[in-house]
């Protein structure tokens, strides 16, 4: 057989592989998300930074 036939396998991989990241990294990222509003109950950052310095005293 002719290799024109075959199908290249990388491209995808690469794009199977960008699928798996991206959920990965949302999930890190929603997780952190969570953890953020269970310590602070916001996710106003401006209120975060106010808290974090009322803590520090």
């Amino acid at each position: 057989m002719d290799a024109s036939y075959y199908i290249n396998p990388i491209p995808a991989g690469l794009v199977l592989t960008g699928i798996v990241v991206s959920v990965s990294v949302s999930a890190l990222m929603m997780a952190l998300t969570i953890c953020l509003y269970r310590e602070y109950h916001t996710l106003n950052l401006d209120e975060i930074m106010l808290k974090l310095g009322k803590e520090e005293m």
